[in-house]
């Protein structure tokens, strides 16, 4: 990947951050929980969230479901916990069978907000289960899409 390519890339999901952001609101005061309660079903979503830079600060993540009427996910869930350079995880408990998506992002200083350059491009890392990535504009559901049935794993990848 080019530097062009990665500056662009970076500049797209610094778009994707401002939809992303504000909805997980849910996760921001919550203190560290390695395993939030959504109290629907008896199912589990584990997320492995990879290529954490440090240990500093916490992961929020945002549970997203589809919409039964087509429309927009909402989010029905959120979690923090604390970061461990390299990976860690979170597991959402108590789910309902169907289709989730999560979105992540590394709050390095614990502030609770998602820090930009001046050009609003992210300065901490974020992910999306089912390892989607942004590109000029956020992923699809359909692209972070996990379909829960049972215990359920996804992957998601944090770059910076």
């Amino acid at each position: 990947m080019t530097c062009t390519t990665r500056r662009l890339t970076r500049l797209a999901a610094a778009c994707t951050l401002a939809l992303v952001l504000p909805s997980l609101t849910l996760a921001q005061g919550a203190p560290a929980d390695p395993a939030p309660q959504t109290a629907a079903g008896p199912h589990t979503l584990t997320v492995t969230v990879e290529g954490i830079e440090t240990a500093d600060g916490v992961i929020m993540a945002g549970l997203l479901k589809a919409d039964p009427a087509g429309g927009r996910p909402r989010q029905v869930g959120g979690a923090r916990v604390e970061a461990v350079a390299g990976s860690t995880t979170v597991t959402f408990t108590g789910l309902a069978a169907g289709d989730y998506a999560v979105r992540l992002f590394h709050d390095a200083n614990a502030n609770g907000e998602m820090e930009t350059n001046a050009f609003g491009i992210p300065l901490e890392g974020y992910g999306f289960s089912n390892r989607a990535r942004a590109g000029f504009g956020p992923p699809s559901f359909e692209e972070m899409k996990v379909t829960v049935t049972g215990d359920t794993a996804t992957t998601a990848i944090m770059p910076y």
